[in-house]
């Protein structure tokens, strides 16, 4: 994490319009597996919108679940079937530009606070609380179950990862 530290002002010293991102793969005991650690760092900096942080240096540990879901898609498991079946009542219907997603992804993110979720989303609470019911009456999920709501956060984490993933194809 030095070494790292030290690239990143040095870059900044020289580039300090252009930011730099960093990406730390695990340390592995043999060297077979410097390509699998270099891959791992390329996944970590690629990924760094997907964690709505500021750092600038990012361990691929810190991936959390989407390292986990990452795992899964190089073992072959498809993230859009992943996600497709409990998000897509909720990909193709944005209701007088209402994205459902994204409501649910903030309610999420705010430990179901109506409040915080509403006043991010700068939407009246009882609009929020409207947005949740379609969100529930049309995925069949209870917002009141722990594993309805993980299932919904471990399917929108996939989505933004696929997405994001799409996006490095077509770059590369």
């Amino acid at each position: 994490y030095h070494a790292a530290e030290e690239c990143r002002s040095t870059w900044s010293y020289f580039f300090p319009v252009h930011p730099i991102v960093i990406g730390i793969g695990r340390a592995y005991d043999q060297i077979g597996f410097f390509a699998k650690s270099a891959k791992e760092a390329q996944y970590a900096a690629r990924l760094l919108p997907l964690l709505k942080t500021d750092e600038c240096i990012i361990h691929y540990q810190k991936l959390g679940l989407y390292g986990m879901l990452l795992e899964m898609n190089e073992a072959g498991m498809n993230l859009h079937d992943f996600y497709v079946e409990l998000l897509s009542p909720l990909l193709y219907t944005k209701k007088q530009g209402a994205d459902l997603i994204h409501t649910l992804e903030v309610y999420l993110a705010h430990n179901e606070n109506i409040q915080k979720s509403a006043g991010e989303l700068f939407i009246h609470r009882h609009t929020l609380s409207y947005r949740l019911k379609q969100i529930e009456t049309r995925t069949g999920c209870s917002l009141k179950s722990t594993d309805d709501r993980m299932k919904l956060q471990l399917s929108i984490m996939a989505y933004r990862l696929s997405g994001l993933l799409d996006q490095m194809r077509t770059i590369s």
